[in-house]
């Protein structure tokens, strides 16, 4: 992710997105197994993404914004979702 968003340090994007990814999961009424079955996301990455643990790839992440039909923007969006 670190490639996209210059001004944040890459574990300030990964605690955002995985925040973002757990809201847009939930309201989408998605478990994490499901959003692993739809990504091809392990779902122990998906657990530790929105945990804020690491520093995801960004092929991982791509996979998880199609999954849950956003961009990768969006999920790097640092404001109310």
């Amino acid at each position: 992710m670190r490639e996209i968003y210059h001004n944040r340090p890459p574990e300030e994007d990964s605690r955002i997105a995985g925040r973002n990814i757990r809201i847009l999961r939930r309201r989408s009424g998605m478990t994490v197994h499901e959003l692993s079955r739809r990504s091809g996301v392990a779902c122990l990455a998906i657990n530790q993404l929105e945990a804020g643990i690491g520093n995801p790839l960004y092929p991982t992440v791509a996979k998880i914004a199609r999954a849950l039909s956003t961009s990768l923007n969006r999920l790097a969006y640092d404001g109310n979702m």
